[in-house]
Parts: structure tokens; C-alpha cells; sequence
């Protein structure tokens, strides 16, 4: 069904139709490397996703047809990996089997099968990992270290704030080498494996980079992307908008404000120092929009819908209906995942998914942060939403958690950032 309802969205709804922006230009990039006509200079764009797109045009020719194919392989994978990590984390067949049908229907996930980018492929990748290191726990074999490692390293070069989890696991692994006596050697072995395939992803990139010019970087883009969200001229709320919009529809000031700086002898490094300036001197404009940012970052999808509507030329109401379904259906997952939570004892390594998807988001609050980078963490949240659902089926569960205060307090919280991120949305579209 995941493949069957995928190949409908790729070939049916958007086939014979233009990639989306970010897609068109990953698959730009990775036309140019299949054919090796790149060219001698670094990458500006995170090379991860373009790499997986050229080894396949190099055997089918690229086309929009085959990147949408890729795209929808990579959707079916996530739906295999996120049953089975519910399989993993929660005792319960029917729950994994709810989890699985989440996966292969939940509407941002089906749209991404038409809009070929980074985040379905970031988000294999995530759960590759979460998959790998509870394998090496439950069977003890350091060995799943290695693929682990794999898994990091592929996210990473996808979307380098993928970084922040490798920050965060070698905490992780030393608490879990002190807590745990007999489990020292695997922890140290598997940890020590996860970090050699992490590196030697990494560094063929890093050098790469390094021999044009561009130093030890995955990209050339994320000084300017950290510049983007915090200057003075970036909106307080809606902190991707110079990100997004092109320089010729920003305000006079802005642009001529981002135009000084591109055009120095090293725009990179003044972006950077710029940034730095502006934090020490505002401290609490940063904290402000840093919080800001963490709301942001659980905003609705509605990157379909919109490029469903440009492409098919709905109108306004009508373009509500994809809207609807594609926002409402995060948000739906999202309020399972909170009644989830609050029989979160039922979830084995909950600590674990959720030390993920906070360890991913991290350099979004502090950078720039919008709706639509949630989606290469949502497959991790899957087996709580089919918690949710069960603990509905199930009376007494249901009871149990709609008593439950915190419960409320969460669903009104998640409502009231919703109605937030609407309103700024509309404000500045």
C-alpha cells in the first residue's frame, strides 16, 4: 500500500510535472554528477541526497520520472523501518501494525514522493540509526556499530545538523558505559565502530571541500544559513524568511544589507563574524527568537499543498483541501503522540527516540526554524502515535489518559503553536 499510494502521488498527481525548487536542485546537482560535469568547486548544497540520486541516474538517466522514483523507494524503506522500530520499542504486534499503516498514509510522507529533497532520505537515515542501536543492545553485538555509523554519516551529509546527534552520543555513550558495568565493552566497541564509519563517510567530503578552498565543511551554505536567522533583519518569529524568499522580494533594507556582505572577498567568514556580533550584542533578541524557533519547528507541512497548488492552479479554496489533509494529518500524529506519551512506560527506548529528535532539532532553534524541517524526525514519533491510537482502543487506557491534566495541557499547547505559526505564516506569505 505505501508503494502502490506513493507511485499515485510520483506519477500520477505530479508525473509530467516540474520538480519543486529544493528538489529540482538537488537533482540539478545530481545530474551533474552522474555525468561529470559538476565541475571543479566545493558543495554549497549538502551532498548526501544528491549522491544517492546521481548513483541511480547514472543507471537510469535522470529525468523527474526516475527522481521521483528514488523518492518513492526511499518512502517505502521508512515505512519497513518504522514498523519495524515499533516492533523494537513497543511489545505489541497490533501496535506495530498501526505504526506501519501511519507510516505509509501519513500525508506529508506521500506528498514527498512527488517532491524529491533531503528530509525523506534524512529521515531513513534517522531511523536506520535508531534501529541499529537498539539491535546492538538487545543482541549485544558491537558490530551494529558499524551500520550505526553508516546510518549518522549518511544523515549527516545529507543535512549536516545532523551533526548535533554526534555531539550528543559521545555524552551518551559514557553515560551508558558508566551506568551499565557489564555493557562497557559494547558500548565502547559499538561506540568506537559508529564513529570510525561516521568518519570515513564524512571525510572524503570534508577533503574534498578542503582541496577547493572551502575548508573542512559538508557545505558551503551553513554560515549563511546561521547568518539568515539571526541578524537585524531577520523577523523575530518567522526566522527562515530571508532563506526563503529571494533578494528581490525582501525590503530595500534587507537587501541591501544581505548585498554588502556577499559581496566581500570572503562572505562566509563575515556572515559568520556578523552573526556572532549580533548575538553578543542581542542577547535578548536571540533568546527571544530562539525560543521562537523551538515552536516553529512543530509547525504544520504545507510545503506540498502549496507546490500542489502552483502546479495544478487551485485556487485559494480549493487549494484548502490538500492544505487540510496534508497539515492535518501531521497534526493528527501529533496530538497520538501525546496520548502516547502518557503511557510512555509501555515504550521501551522511549529515551532514546526522543533524545533524537531533540538532538536533530537543536541546531534549528538556533539557526533558523520552519514546519517543514520536522519531517526527517517524524518516523521516530510513529511508534508513539500508535501507542496513542491503541491506548484510544482500549477503554481503560482511554479513560487513564484523558484524566490525565498534562495530557490537555499539551493538546492545548500544541493547538495554540498551530494557530501561531498559521498566523505568521499568512502574515508574511
Amino acid at each position: 500500500m505505501a508503494a502502490v499510494a506513493r507511485g499515485l502521488v510520483a506519477w500520477g498527481l505530479f508525473g509530467g510535472l516540474p520538480l519543486a525548487p529544493d528538489g529540482s536542485l538537488y537533482a540539478e546537482v545530481a545530474a551533474q554528477l552522474a555525468n561529470g560535469t559538476f565541475g571543479e568547486q566545493p558543495h554549497f548544497w549538502p551532498p548526501g541526497w544528491p549522491y544517492v540520486l546521481a548513483s541511480v541516474f547514472a543507471v537510469l538517466g535522470s529525468s523527474a520520472a526516475v527522481a521521483r522514483g528514488v523518492s518513492v523507494v526511499v518512502g517505502v524503506l521508512t515505512v519497513v523501518l518504522v514498523a519495524r522500530l515499533t516492533q523494537l520499542t513497543v511489545p505489541d504486534a497490533r501496535v506495530t501494525r498501526t505504526a506501519g499503516w501511519l507510516a505509509a498514509l501519513y500525508p506529508p510522507m506521500l506528498l514527498a514522493a512527488g517532491l524529491p529533497n533531503a528530509h525523506p532520505w534524512t529521515g531513513l537515515c534517522l531511523l536506520g540509526l535508531a534501529v541499529a542501536l537498539i539491535e546492538g543492545w538487545r543482541r549485544g553485538h558491537a558490530s551494529w556499530g558499524l551500520l550505526a555509523g553508516l546510518a549518522l554519516g549518511s544523515a549527516i551529509l545529507a543535512r549536516p545538523s545532523s551533526l548535533a546527534l554526534l555531539g550528543l552520543g559521545v555524552p551518551a555513550a559514557a553515560w551508558l558505559a558508566w551506568r551499565y558495568p557489564a555493557r562497557r565493552r559494547l558500548v565502547l566497541l559499538g561506540g568506537a565502530g559508529c564513529l570510525l564509519v561516521t568518519t570515513a563517510c564524512l571525510a572524503p567530503v570534508l577533503a574534498y571541500n578542503a582541496h577547493h578552498g572551502a575548508g573542512y565543511t559538508i557545505s558551503t551554505n551553513n554560515e549563511r544559513n546561521l547568518f539568515l536567522g539571526n541578524n537585524p533583519h531577520t523577523p523575530h518569529y518567522k526566522t527562515h524568511h530571508l532563506a526563503q524568499r529571494p533578494l528581490e522580494e525582501l525590503a530595500p533594507e534587507a537587501r541591501s544589507y544581505l548585498d554588502s556582505l556577499y559581496a566581500l572577498p570572503d562572505p562566509r567568514a563575515a556572515m559568520l563574524d556578523e552573526t556572532y556580533r549580533y548575538v553578543r550584542t542581542h542577547p535578548g533578541a536571540t533568546a527571544w527568537r530562539t525560543l521562537n524557533r523551538m515552536r516553529a519547528f512543530w509547525g504544520f507541512d504545507y510545503l506540498g499543498a502549496r507546490h500542489v497548488q502552483l502546479q495544478r492552479g487551485l485556487s485559494p479554496p480549493a487549494a484548502l483541501v490538500p492544505l487540510g489533509i496534508e497539515a492535518g494529518g501531521y497534526v493528527a500524529v501529533l496530538l497520538l503522540t501525546l496520548v502516547g506519551l502518557t503511557v510512555r512506560w509501555r515504550l521501551r527506548f522511549g529515551r532514546l527516540l526522543l533524545g533524537l529528535v531533540m538532538g536533530y532539532a537543536v541546531p534549528y532553534f538556533l539557526a533558523f526554524s520552519a514546519g517543514h524541517y520536522h519531517f526527517p524526525v517524524m518516523g521516530l514519533l510513529m511508534p508513539l502515535a500508535a501507542l496513542g491510537v491503541d491506548t484510544l482502543r482500549v477503554r481503560a487506557d482511554r479513560q487513564r489518559a484523558l484524566r490525565n491534566p498534562w495530557l490537555w495541557a499539551a493538546l492545548l499547547i500544541l493547538v495554540l503553536i498551530q494557530v501561531e505559526y498559521a498566523y505568521h505564516t499568512l502574515l508574511l506569505a
